[in-house]
């Protein structure tokens, strides 16, 4: 199971999946936002050289991924018959897709289920594992191998809760990342899963969760969420990289 945590998400904007050449212009303003960002990063006193190069890499995914989508807008707006440069309002959106615990048809959303990750040649039983270990794998890595070595997620949760006071500092602000960097890697390295999520297409993905509003949508749909949009972000990745694959 998740463990919920209070900690709050990164100013990151969410993607905006309406059609049309305005949401095509807004889409660009929040690319040049996070290029400009891209330039503006500095080192803390508390921030590793691979810290900052995480950081460089997650921004330059979010913004080849809007661009990827930018392009699909323009090219819709070029083709799709209508007046002027709109684009005629689409009947629906796709039906949300919603999982929990309990859902044999999309197990392998959760984070946790029984998928092998690799990182840095080393095998991970989960991806809730390799997410645990990233708290202490660059200061810690001791720590990071007990949890990699866990045989259960009862164990897993244990060590990294006995060892609390040894997480990276910047972890409040970098675990989004770091639990999309494990999905990604479990999507990428299983090719049964990644057809499943990109198969998604552009549908909302919904962890429902009633008892978990931070990674699940809550009580009464009032969750944040953030495993569902986590998965969200790695599906547009991944249609990134088949993109770029293509055009090789």
């Amino acid at each position: 199971m998740i463990v919920p945590s209070t900690s709050p998400r990164p100013d990151i904007p969410p993607l905006d999946t309406a059609q049309g050449s305005r949401d095509a212009d807004d889409l660009l303003r929040v690319i040049h936002e996070l290029a400009s960002n891209l330039t503006n990063l500095q080192l803390t006193h508390t921030e590793s050289e691979r810290k900052f190069e995480q950081q460089i890499s997650t921004l330059l995914q979010r913004v080849d991924a809007l661009e990827a989508k930018v392009a699909v807008l323009e090219h819709d707006a070029q083709t799709t018959p209508g007046t002027g440069n709109s684009m005629p309002t689409p009947a629906g959106s796709p039906p949300a897709v919603r999982f929990d615990q309990d859902s044999p048809q999309y197990a392998g959303f959760m984070n946790h289920s029984p998928h092998r990750v690799v990182y840095r040649n080393l095998t991970y039983p989960t991806a809730a594992h390799l997410f645990e270990a990233f708290k202490f794998i660059d200061n810690h890595p001791a720590i990071a191998e007990n949890i990699r070595a866990c045989p259960d997620l009862h164990a897993l949760y244990a060590v990294a809760n006995q060892n609390s006071t040894f997480v990276r500092p910047d972890w409040p602000h970098m675990h989004l990342e770091f639990m999309e960097q494990a999905l990604f890697l479990k999507f990428q390295q299983h090719k049964d899963l990644r057809r499943k999520l990109v198969g998604t297409e552009d549908a909302h993905i919904i962890y429902a969760d009633t008892n978990d509003a931070f990674w699940g949508n809550g009580p009464n749909e009032m969750g944040q969420n953030l495993l569902g949009q986590a998965l969200v972000n790695v599906r547009e990745t991944l249609h990134v990289e088949e993109l770029s694959m293509r055009t090789e």
